[in-house]
This record gives C-alpha cells, structure tokens and sequence, in this order.
C-alpha cells in the first residue's frame, strides 16, 4: 500500500476522528482524553482532533500519529454546535483514510 492510500478494507484504519460538538469541554479533558487513549495504546496516537481535511495525518508504513496533546489553547472546533449526523457526513466523506466504523462526538450529553 502506497502512502496515504486507502486500505483493502476502506473502512477501518488506525486513525478515529474525534468531534467536539459544544464549547463547554475543557481543553484539559480533551487533552486528557488524548492521553488517555494514548497510553492504553502504547503512546500511538490514534485519535484526530477533527477540524479540517488538510489536517488529517496520512497514513503511512510507520505508526501513524494523530493529535498528540497538549493542543493550542487557541484551537476551536469548527462542529460547535453541528450533530453527530453532520461529523458523519464529514468523516464520510474524508479524501483520506479515516475510520469510517467508529469515530466520537463530544458534547454535554455525550461525556
């Protein structure tokens, strides 16, 4: 598989995309649940913040590395406010690789 190609099973990859939908999470718990993840997984990075397209990792031979924390405090989700149909539609249609099986949504009702 070339880099940054589609695998033979197009929807399972090792990078998952995490939405946040509301603006009331706190960086600290986003970075937390980055690290999180991270560690029961053996420091991979695994996880996207998700924002735009053209910062979606590539998938490559070696061990792909999604969002690692901490984040810019300066960053902002651009889903504030959309559904989890909406971060579907995205990852949907990613022009990458991205798991299209699993992915999270974070809102006040979701944590």
């Amino acid at each position: 598989m070339a880099t940054g190609e589609w695998a033979e099973d197009d929807n399972r990859v090792d990078v998952y995309a995490l939405f946040i939908l509301e603006d009331d999470i706190p960086k600290s718990i986003i970075d937390e649940v980055l690290t999180k993840n991270a560690d029961a997984l053996h420091q991979c990075f695994f996880l996207w913040l998700a924002d735009s397209y053209q910062n979606l990792p590539a998938i490559t031979e070696e061990r792909t590395m999604a969002t690692k924390p901490p984040i810019d405090p300066g960053w902002t989700s651009p889903f504030l406010g959309k559904t989890l149909e909406e971060a579907a539609e995205f990852v949907k249609n990613a022009p990458k690789p991205l798991c299209q099986v699993f992915f999270r949504g974070f809102g006040e009702r979701t944590l």
